[in-house]
């Protein structure tokens, strides 16, 4: 994907536009984002999140109707935009929803990802160290702390606590948005590397080789994209699972390379 298909050129105008209309106007700006919340659109959803988070102040109300959708603290499609949310608009949260939200995080994760850490467990069980029940309360745990440490300087007392407790053992998360991220100069997509293309090309042996050693550079690509681990984890993973009998003897191995390759594998 190289960012330059009709559909990235229109998104792109798209968020200028929508700056341009926030530095200019923000009262009927304002009023046409609040719209962008009933679309079905996951994309235009982002939108959305991206600019409540850049201006909570502005619409505490708007901010309090999203972050009370708690359905959301395990929505991968909008994980980025919505953390940033959270890490932004938690305090013009009343203190009645604060504690909701915070309880709903303490709650952990839904039946479903739990049934997704029993089948990624059951795929490689001779290989894991922990019984199939002590890793799904490691990933549990794993998943109130990327929650709670983007809302870590409202907490306190018990709360607090139990962060630092958590963050001790298990250390803190490596970056607790990369499915994507926004920059402060644009809405920035992950992309691989290397194309699905001639990543299908290697073989099981060059695949892993090359899931290990490659690393980032610092400069951007593209204004709009970032050659990232994450872009290329997403990939890895589609080959993988397309061709599973070719890549069955090293998936293990690929997973334990990268925290994000365990997640997306």
């Amino acid at each position: 994907d190289s960012g330059n298909s009709a559909k990235d050129k229109i998104l792109k105008r798209f968020i200028q536009a929508l700056t341009d209309w926030a530095n200019s106007d923000f009262s009927t700006f304002s009023q046409y984002l609040a719209n962008l919340f009933d679309d079905s659109r996951k994309i235009i959803y982002r939108v959305g999140l991206y600019f409540l988070h850049k201006y909570p102040e502005k619409l505490p109300s708007l901010v309090d109707k999203e972050l009370r959708k708690y359905e959301n603290l395990d929505d991968t499609e909008i994980k980025h935009e919505h953390f940033l949310l959270l890490e932004t608009g938690f305090v013009y949260l009343s203190v009645e929803h604060q504690d909701t939200l915070v309880k709903s995080i303490l709650a952990g994760p839904p039946q479903s990802r739990k049934d997704k850490y029993s089948e990624y467990y059951e795929t490689f069980p001779s290989e894991m160290d922990l019984s199939l029940t002590e890793y799904i309360e490691m990933q549990e745990i794993l998943w109130i702390r990327d929650r709670l440490w983007m809302i870590k300087e409202y907490l306190s007392g018990d709360l607090d606590e139990k962060l630092k407790a958590i963050v001790e053992k298990f250390g803190e998360p490596k970056h607790p948005t990369f499915h994507s991220w926004m920059s402060g100069s644009g809405f920035v997509k992950n992309v691989s590397p290397i194309s699905i293309e001639d990543l299908g090309k290697f073989s099981p042996t060059q695949l892993l080789d090359f899931v290990t050693n490659w690393e980032p550079t610092s400069k951007r690509q593209d204004f709009f994209e970032d050659e990232s681990i994450e872009g290329l984890a997403q990939l890895v993973a589609q080959i993988i699972y397309e061709n599973t009998n070719q890549y069955k003897e090293i998936i293990f191995e690929i997973a334990k390379t990268k925290p994000i390759f365990t997640i997306e594998i």
